[in-house]
């Protein structure tokens, strides 16, 4: 995994178990509050819980397969 990280905030589990996003976040993803999916990933070494664009990890493997298949 890629570990440029850039920091954005700090957030508050809820009770409800919810995660109320900073709206950087879906700045720097170019995503849209209602529409973008975020695929949920867990890093279990490191404890981390990476969020990703689901739109965008969808397209970079379907330009990998579409390469592959050409080949």
């Amino acid at each position: 995994m890629d570990k440029k990280l850039v920091f954005l905030d700090s957030v508050l589990l809820q009770q409800d178990m919810r995660i109320r996003l900073p709206k950087s976040v879906l700045v720097n993803i170019d995503g849209k509050a209602g529409e973008t999916r975020l695929d949920v990933y867990f890093d279990a070494i490191t404890k981390e819980i990476i969020l990703r664009n689901s739109d965008n990890q969808n397209n970079k493997e379907s330009k990998t397969k579409n390469k592959v298949k050409g080949e």
